[in-house]
């Protein structure tokens, strides 16, 4: 374990009068780590340069008080939920609002963007879950299960996911592409206070008031490990942030009066640090350093602490804070399910993934140039054909047969001879014999059928280690 002295904690700033009134959220930016956002009760939304004193703008807008308040990926945007329930959205360029969604009837606590931008997430006292098409100014998709207040809302890294965790420290877990529910995590003692996703692996880390780190594998859909509950004094402390390290190897874990830092396979505490910094609403990994925001319920003032890692277990191994994080396999289905995901509500496609991310194919060799194959023998010419026979020789005419005698006596025509008009009875003619076709008679041979075999479709799902 480490002690105190060796990681002491610097508070680099302190926001006095953050807000006129109590300070009630904050976040840090994700993509630089150097902007800040608050919400108070002078329902306001103020954006902070991290080491900077001055307010960089203060944006107004909402009739009730602050609640919660995230920016999106790209630091371009900033959205914030109220006590009335309503939604609004400011364009930091421009700096004014560009969206309100009347989100809930009541107090919204919780907001997170959707890795893509166009979607963002919204829970809610009255327990419901609500994904909003930014775009289009409308409800994507709202998901009802959870019994108690919203207490935590987080997308997975590739936007595909979403986790949520409520007061009565049950977690669910949504397929926002089918827009079903996927599995229900309740082994948590008390309200849950902060979601993450692991920044490669299928994995999600959960805090809660009963102060223990779960850690769920979204593979099996089941408990992986569990810390022992970090107390304060007699009763469990609740753990106020959590967040993997950029390079995946550790859970950095914050209490009122500590911070630690976990392993999963199995649970275990590689080193923790005393600092007493209060609230820890939020905190991200910059470098080597972890920036930490605070600030107390009632009080206007906001603390920015910053903790060195390099004396941290695992990060005291120079190899394990300089190498290259892991290849997400979050990331490899991004483009995929951004666009069954966009299709809800707008119709942006995705930029094509990177080629080092393209699917390796394997090709069946091929002879370009075969060789000529060899010539058949040559055909001997035909014979003449035979000589035709010679015409048959005609046989001569017999002779005529010798004169009858002429009688006086009258020709008596047969009973059935018929007298011509002017001449003499003549024989009659003897019937003409038909000449009948011969017709074949077959049986008509027709293939049996074969039986039919339908296509077997096969769905595959890579997982890539």
């Amino acid at each position: 374990m480490a002690s105190a002295h060796k990681t002491r904690p610097i508070r680099i700033q302190d926001y006095k009068q953050a807000h006129v009134g109590g300070v009630n959220c904050l976040k840090i930016g994700r993509k630089s780590g150097r902007v800040l956002a608050t919400g108070g009760e002078d329902k306001r939304v103020n954006i902070y340069n991290l080491g900077r004193p001055n307010v960089l703008m203060s944006l107004p807008g909402h009739t009730t008080a602050i609640k919660c308040v995230v920016f999106d990926n790209a630091e371009e945007f900033v959205v914030a939920g109220s006590f009335g329930g309503s939604l609004k959205l400011w364009d930091l360029e421009e700096k004014k609002i560009v969206r309100t969604l009347p989100a809930h009837n009541t107090v919204c606590t919780c907001v997170d963007f959707h890795p893509f931008g166009e979607f963002l997430v919204s829970g809610s006292v009255d327990t419901q879950v609500k994904v909003w098409d930014v775009r289009m100014k409308r409800v994507a998709q709202t998901y009802k299960g959870h019994a108690r207040t919203i207490e935590a809302a987080r997308f997975s890294p590739d936007g595909r996911w979403l986790a949520t965790g409520d007061e009565a420290g049950i977690i669910k877990l949504w397929d926002v592409t089918a827009g079903k529910l996927l599995q229900d995590f309740k082994l948590h003692q008390g309200a849950i206070t902060a979601l993450d996703f692991h920044p490669g692996e299928f994995l999600m880390a959960s805090g809660s008031e009963d102060g223990t780190c779960k850690f769920w594998d979204l593979e099996t859909f089941h408990l992986l490990s569990s810390t022992e509950p970090s107390l304060f004094g007699d009763v469990p402390a609740r753990t106020r942030a959590i967040t993997f390290s950029p390079e995946g190897n550790a859970l950095l874990s914050a209490y009122n009066e500590s911070l630690k830092v976990f392993g999963w396979e199995p649970a275990c505490a590689y080193d923790h640090a005393v600092v007493q910094w209060g609230k820890v609403a939020d905190m991200n990994v910059l470098s080597d350093q972890l920036v930490v925001c605070c600030f107390e319920e009632g009080y206007p003032d906001v603390d920015v602490w910053v903790l060195g890692l390099q004396k941290l277990r695992p990060f005291s191994d120079p190899d394990v804070m300089h190498s290259p994080p892991k290849e997400s396999r979050f990331e490899l289905k991004a483009n995929t399910t951004a666009k069954s995901f966009v299709k809800m509500g707008a119709d942006a496609e995705d930029p094509p993934p990177p080629e080092d991310m393209q699917p390796q194919l394997t090709f069946t060799p091929v002879i370009v140039n075969p060789p000529p194959a060899p010539l058949p023998p040559p055909i001997p010419p035909p014979s003449p054909p035979p000589p035709p026979p010679p015409p048959p020789t005609p046989k001569p005419n017999p002779p005529p047969p010798p004169p009858q005698p002429t009688t006086t006596a009258p020709l008596t025509p047969p009973r059935n001879a018929r007298a011509p008009l002017g001449g003499n009875a003549v024989a009659p003619c003897e019937p003409a014999s038909i000449n009948r076709k011969q017709t074949y008679t077959g049986t008509v041979h027709t293939p049996a059928r074969e039986p039919h075999c339908p296509y077997m479709y096969r769905l595959v799902y890579d997982k890539c280690t």
